[in-house]
Parts: C-alpha cells; structure tokens; sequence
C-alpha cells in the first residue's frame, strides 16, 4: 500500500498534467463557513473570473447560462474557460475553512495589483451592496475575505502542496470548470491535449 507522501507525490504530478495553471490562490473567509459551503463560493468565484476573461457583466446567475447571458448581443460567441482545482480544508487552529485553487485560463487578469490601500471592508461592502467586485486584480476580486493571489511557478511546488487534499479527513477537493468527462488525446506532433490545451506548451 502507498504511503500518504507517496499519494500525494502522485497527485501533485498529475496536477501538473492536467492543464497549464496561471495562478495559485488562497481564499479566506471573513465569517464561519461550513466546507460544503466555501466550496459553492468557490465555484462561483472561478465563475466570475471566467466572466471577467470574457468581458462579461455582473448580472445575477439567473441570467447566465453556458455561453453567457441571455440578453448578450454576443451571447454565441465561444466562450474562453477557466477552469480550476478547488481544495477546501479545515484550519488545526479554531477549525477556520480556507481554500487553495490552481487556476487557468485566467492569463489575461492579473494576480496582485499591489495597492494596498484596498481594505477587507472594502471588498465585502462592494460585494454586499450588490456591487462588481473590484476589478483591478484576482487578489481584490474575491469579496469573502482575505486572499493572496500569485502567478503560477511550477518550480515552486503548488500543485504538489494542494495534493495533501486526497489524504486528509476534514478536506475536499474538486475540479471546477472541466468537462464531465474530459478526453486526453495526442495531436498530430504527438503532444499531449488535455481539453483543448496543449500540456507543455503554452498557447
């Protein structure tokens, strides 16, 4: 039987197959949130991020549908995925929730803006006013709570550090944004396509 570095190892290798990350996030709540929960908000923000590489409003979900909106002029134009691995843990201190994500897809928004004068109230009034969350960065774009956002390396090891969440008890995982059942096939020069996206070779 594998050990629980040995699973990881795996898992963090095939992260890496997976599909080429842009960003490595981690999403703070300001209040208590249950793991089922920060999850759906995570879902929703990987939601939001593809709106904003599509240049899409902020109307309330009822009005989306998988293309876009439905009062959109452009509402057939093929949309460009983001796509994610969402983890969800539970804090040792206090049992807070936070959440990891690798994300990609989301080349053309940037991580950290670096203006720090945008404060955690800021962010949540904006959200709870109804209001499109700031718009500057990923980084100030999520409205629960804290977070820290930073171009993927994958020298640095993330997609291995999100792997602990196969092993542990109080945690969950999921890819958001993938296809139901997503196909791995070679392209004509025998390089791997994962969803339409060339592994090892940015587009």
């Amino acid at each position: 039987m594998p050990t629980r570095f040995e699973v990881k190892r795996e898992m963090g290798a095939w992260l890496e197959e997976v599909r080429l990350w842009d960003s490595f996030s981690t999403w703070t709540f300001e209040h208590p949130v249950t793991v089922a929960g920060a999850m759906h908000q995570a879902r929703e923000h990987v939601h939001l991020l593809e709106n904003r590489v599509n240049g899409w409003d902020f109307p309330p979900p009822s009005q989306r549908n998988g293309w876009g909106y439905v009062q959109d002029p452009q509402l057939m134009l093929p949309r460009k995925c983001v796509e994610a691995f969402v983890g969800v843990e539970e804090g040792g201190v206090g049992g807070l929730v936070h959440v990891h994500a690798l994300v990609g897809g989301v080349e053309s928004l940037k991580a950290d803006c670096g203006n720090h004068a945008v404060s955690l109230n800021d962010q949540v009034k904006q959200f709870w006013k109804g209001h499109e969350p700031f718009t500057c960065c990923m980084k100030h774009a999520w409205p629960r709570g804290i977070a820290r956002v930073f171009d993927y390396d994958p020298t640095k090891g993330a997609a291995y550090y999100v792997g602990k969440y196969i092993t542990k008890r109080l945690a969950e995982w999921e890819l958001v944004g993938f296809p139901a059942h997503p196909q791995t096939t070679l392209d004509t020069h025998g390089v791997r396509v994962y969803n339409g996206v060339r592994v090892g070779e940015r587009k």
